[in-house]
């Protein structure tokens, strides 16, 4: 049996973490933190912690931690020192216990902090990344320009790397994996197993309904990544099309609500619940789904036999102030043409005129 530690940003990760749990790594004692990047995490975690599905359940105020450090991180010698020597910390319960693997999808500064930690403890622990939705599959390693200064310092101390003590990489779909990781696949996630059971409880969603035919879900490029793409506009089009009575916002966790009440769409009063929670165990099938480029429109209809009518809007944004947005629909393009996954092409559909979402 290994001691394993999840390190989660995102409702996502936790689902994930929690599969993790009760299947590949069912016999082995994994605890699972739980960062503050996330709206009622320590709500969540609390709850979580009585289900006994893991070792132990750790609320992480990563993000506070972040705010806390200066904005020129290069000129942060005592996070620097602490990348390198893994002693200091933050002060984390978890960072001083000794783990066989860590798991983890994004490399903050401080996650590197707990990285270097619990190296410290063991050595020969074995780092191992998650994905973030199908579009994290082709992401590259994040190397940030302090590594080069951590990194080659490590070394001299005999200590290795985080990129070097990665081996795995746990994914739905490894065959679609084009990293340099070793793809794992995490068996799906079944309406009325284990995890789909605790996720309905965790978020109180067995009385959820939907009576809307039309569900759009925002994303962050009006107001991230460069100028607005015009995704409100297009939300707005969409109500006086299919009728505004027969559409609901799905907001995103960092988009503002009242931007969209202003506008006089109607608001899922559940966007603060994770998509992926509402969604397993239900049939969206008669649904359609909406959006410019969000992944939660994948996430579960591509685990689902009966999925839902899905499609990206992005053709009819103005994408070109906006390089992150950009790099999105990059992704999804690349996504939509691999013949590997077939339920690309028979339910999702990038339209060039919105009179095609009309069904």
């Amino acid at each position: 049996m290994k001691k394993v530690l999840c390190i989660c940003n995102t409702y996502y990760q936790l689902i994930e973490a929690i599969q993790l749990k009760c299947t590949l790594l069912q016999k082995d004692e994994v605890s699972v933190a739980f960062s503050d990047h996330s709206r009622n995490a320590e709500l969540i975690t609390k709850r979580l912690s009585k289900h006994n599905v893991f070792s132990r359940c750790y609320f992480w105020q990563s993000k506070k931690q972040m705010t806390l450090q200066p904005q020129k991180r290069m000129e942060n010698l005592s996070i620097l020192a602490k990348e390198i020597t893994g002693s200091g910390g933050f002060g984390n319960s978890f960072e001083n216990e000794a783990y066989d693997e860590l798991i983890y999808y994004n490399q903050f500064d401080n996650l590197k902090v707990v990285f270097a930690e619990l190296y410290n403890q063991n050595p020969n622990i074995k780092v191992s990344r998650f994905e973030e939705g199908i579009f994290s599959y082709g992401d590259g390693e994040y190397s940030a320009k302090k590594d080069k200064i951590v990194n080659p310092l490590r070394k001299v101390l005999g200590k290795k790397s985080l990129v070097e003590c990665q081996g795995n990489f746990y994914c739905f779909y490894p065959e679609f994996y084009k990293g340099q990781l070793m793809p794992v696949r995490i068996p799906k996630i079944e309406a009325g197993k284990e995890t789909a059971q605790l996720l309905s409880e965790l978020f109180s969603t067995s009385n959820i309904e939907y009576s809307q035919k039309y569900i759009f879900f925002s994303s962050v490029y009006d107001f991230e990544g460069g100028k607005p793409i015009g995704e409100l506009d297009i939300i707005k089009k969409v109500a006086a099309l299919v009728g505004n009575e027969n559409l609901i916002v799905k907001v995103h966790p960092r988009d503002s609500i009242e931007r969209f009440a202003a506008a006089g769409l109607n608001i899922d009063t559940n966007s603060t619940i994770p998509w992926e929670a509402i969604q397993l165990g239900r049939d969206f099938s008669q649904h359609i789904f909406l959006t410019v480029n969000s992944g939660s429109v994948l996430s579960v209809s591509m685990l689902q036999e009966k999925a839902p009518k899905i499609y990206f809007l992005y053709k009819l944004c103005d994408l070109d102030g906006n390089p992150v947005a950009a790099n999105c629909v990059h992704s999804i393009d690349d996504l939509l043409t691999d013949n590997s996954l077939p339920i690309m092409h028979t339910t999702v559909s990038v339209p060039t005129n919105l009179n095609d979402i009309v069904n």
